[in-house]
């Protein structure tokens, strides 16, 4: 799975599922797929929430627009 980048400055924000599909574009279940498959980054675990780390996210973003380019 994609690190976040090294330069990165700010604190990483933990998101919960909702933003994770904001900002991705996709629904829960295909997220919950695509961990399954090892396809997408997998959650902390913080009491009972479930918490996805955003630069995590960012970066799975940024491999799947390679992607599309290469």
């Amino acid at each position: 799975m994609p690190h976040p980048p090294a330069n990165q400055n700010d604190r990483d924000q933990l998101i919960s599922c909702q933003e994770v599909a904001a900002d991705t574009g996709l629904g829960k279940t295909t997220i919950y797929r695509l961990m399954k498959e090892d396809r997408f980054p997998k959650p902390a675990r913080i009491g009972k929430a479930v918490r996805w780390s955003r630069a995590h996210v960012q970066a799975w973003i940024a491999l799947q627009v390679s992607n599309i380019a290469a």
